[in-house]
């Protein structure tokens, strides 16, 4: 009987250790496999396959935690961007938690961030600033006038990445200021008092790469986003003096004003720089097309 008993509490205390030890078990297999990293980069590029050439499927914010393999795909890692997804991302944009490495490897990442960042990462990968320019045919419409003319602009242009959903985006923004009066606002002004003042352009776009060319040296993309249009011009016409008769007077002209811009744009990176190529299409109370041009470098 004893034996029996004996016998009986080995089966239970056997049982109950494997239940107890097999998630554990499960769970040292899967880190074997796998580990904590944080993003070390902005805009961290996720491809997928583990190739710089491939296609990007998502872009992770720096800071972000993130699981990934214990194994290296040449310059990768696979990382798991939610449940049954995953992707491969460079190992220069990930730090693995509590891990310390070489020197002969620190300086090996070193080099592979100076490739990567002047030859294989994308140009929507990159922080970038510069200056612009751009012909506008801009239209206004006031009163019983309306008109359109081209004016000169030029301004500065802000760029960097932005991940959404399991795309590659970047934001854009662009602000242009008019390097004259537009010849438009002469036609109601006096004769012999030209129109004085200027027109502001601002939009932020949401830019999204179409295709990309040598090395990715070279992009396709678009973009949309809100505009916002002002303008602060003088004119001059005769009106009442009064006294039954009609004398020059100043008028000015204010008016601010919403809509939205649309991009097909074309972009080259050469080193640190990058040009970019922006026909445009504005649409608020009135629509015109633009043509912008910027040269940007790293910021």
């Amino acid at each position: 009987m004893k034996l029996f008993i004996a016998f009986g509490k080995f089966v239970f205390l056997s049982a109950l250790g494997i239940v107890l030890l097999s998630p554990t078990d499960s769970f040292a297999k899967k880190n074997k496999r796998s580990q904590i990293a944080r993003i070390s980069t902005d805009g961290a590029m996720v491809y997928k396959s583990p190739s710089f050439d491939a296609p990007m499927v998502a872009s992770l914010a720096r800071g972000k935690k993130v699981r990934v393999s214990r194994k290296l795909y040449g310059p990768f890692y696979k990382v798991r961007l939610r449940q049954g997804r995953f992707g491969y991302i460079s190992d220069i944009d990930v730090k693995i938690k509590g891990k310390l490495l070489p020197q002969d490897r620190i300086r090996k990442k070193q080099l592979l961030t100076h490739a990567n960042a002047t030859i294989f990462r994308p140009i929507f990968a990159r922080t970038y600033i510069g200056v612009t320019g751009a012909s506008v045919n801009y239209a206004e419409a006031f009163a019983d006038f309306s008109g359109s003319s081209s004016i000169t602009m030029i301004g500065g242009k802000y760029s960097q990445p932005f991940g959404l959903s399991d795309g590659v985006f970047g934001i854009d923004f662009n602000f242009l200021y008019s390097m004259g009066t537009p010849e438009l606002y002469n036609e109601i002004s006096f004769y012999d008092y030209p129109a004085d003042g200027f027109v502001i352009i601002a939009d932020l776009q949401l830019v999204f790469s179409l295709a990309n060319f040598w090395l990715r040296k070279m992009s396709l993309y678009i973009g949309a986003g809100p505009h916002m249009t002002y303008s602060d011009v003088t004119v001059v016409q005769n009106v009442s003096d009064g006294a039954g008769g009609k004398s020059p007077a100043e008028i000015p002209v204010q008016e601010a004003r919403l809509g939205v811009s649309f991009t097909l744009g074309y972009a080259w990176r050469m080193g640190p720089f990058v040009l970019k190529i922006e026909p445009k299409y504005y649409v608020d109370k009135l629509s015109y097309f633009g043509f912008q041009g910027g040269l940007q470098f790293e910021f």
